[in-house]
């Protein structure tokens, strides 16, 4: 590894270590079944937003980053010894508007079961 990933990596470590996040998400797909990079970014994206709609005021889309839900994330992994999994981050503003955040939990898994997937290989419903 470079110097300048080296320091690229740091910043970013920093950067993350002052943010309060509120949940540590972990995305563990079955071996024979993995996921798409693209699969898991649009279904968190949607996940995303059914927490800021759910949560917050219907104006959610214009205020600053801190006042809602998002997430940040990466991909881990190696595809043979150690299976791809990805790690999200995610933010939780300090105020809601509909509903206390004690629920966040359970909506990001039903939100989860909800969306439907296909399977990489043939193309079908999971």
């Amino acid at each position: 590894m470079d110097r300048k990933t080296t320091m690229d990596r740091e910043i970013l470590r920093d950067w993350l270590k002052g943010i309060e996040f509120s949940h540590l998400l972990t995305c563990e797909p079955s071996p024979d079944l993995p996921f798409k990079i693209e699969e898991i970014m649009q279904r968190f994206r949607q996940i995303e937003f059914k927490l800021n709609k759910a949560y917050l005021k219907s104006s959610f889309p214009k205020w600053k980053p801190f006042d809602k839900f998002w997430m940040c994330g990466w991909k881990e992994g190696d595809g043979a010894i150690k299976q791809w999994h990805y790690h999200l981050l995610l933010y939780s503003p300090k105020k809601t508007y509909r509903r206390e955040c004690k629920w966040v939990e359970m909506d990001i898994q039903n939100f989860w079961l909800s969306l439907a997937s296909t399977n990489p290989f043939t193309g079908k419903s999971r």
